[in-house]
């Protein structure tokens, strides 16, 4: 039998795992009607992390799926902090936190400015026909809307080919792009906090844990 964990981060919803589990599988387990539902999956195996988006893809890393990830180990095992590793490289975690690296700009000639915040967004000002502007930018697409210290923003995300209810990785590219040093991101339906340090952006929001359930098998 699996173990199937539901989690989410301010609204960035996942299905959490600690066994291998074909990525063909990821899609049936994702969906909203005939499936737990879920933005992506998170294969935790001792303190290694795989992510896998709702359509089966790889993304290197998740800002919100390590927090879920993270708090589920932490509640486990116990401690006050945890590093895990990623695709993308070994992250120093708390409770709900993450330690990240500071975005890098990406060449880009097109609307907006694309920055690598783990995995790559198009920061744009403006939130209209988002899924083209992903098919061009090969990209996730983040609008912010700045009021000080403050910043609105949405993401369309790929993999999952919609918008979704917050990003982590998105907070971090409106952070980085923002010039703040320390600032709160609010998505539709909840915030998460970014403070820049000398190693990177903490990045922390609420993480729940919706509930655990079982499947038959990862085959």
């Amino acid at each position: 039998m699996l173990i199937l964990n539901k989690y989410h981060g301010t609204g960035n919803d996942f299905i959490l795992i600690e066994e291998p589990i074909d990525p063909s599988r990821v899609p049936a387990l994702c969906h909203r009607r005939y499936g737990v539902g879920a933005d992506g999956v998170l294969c935790l195996i001792d303190k290694r992390l795989i992510i896998y988006n709702a359509d089966g893809s790889r993304p290197a890393m998740c800002g919100n799926g390590l927090r879920c990830a993270a708090t589920h180990y932490l509640e486990k095992h116990g401690g006050e902090s945890v590093d895990i590793e990623t695709d993308a490289g070994t992250y120093h975690c708390k409770n709900r936190s993450v330690l990240m690296p500071t975005p890098v700009d990406l060449p880009w000639e097109g609307e907006g400015r694309l920055i690598d915040s783990g995995v790559p967004h198009l920061v744009v000002e403006h939130f209209e026909n988002p899924a083209r502007l992903r098919r061009l930018a090969d990209a996730n697409v983040t609008y912010m809307e700045s009021a000080g210290a403050t910043i609105r923003a949405r993401t369309y995300e790929r993999g999952v080919e919609a918008e979704t209810l917050s990003c982590g990785t998105g907070a971090l590219a409106v952070a980085y792009a923002s010039g703040l040093a320390r600032l709160t991101v609010c998505y539709p339906e909840a915030a998460l906090e970014l403070e820049r340090t000398s190693c990177g952006y903490w990045l922390t929001g609420p993480v729940t844990h919706v509930f655990s359930t079982t499947a038959l098998s990862t085959e």
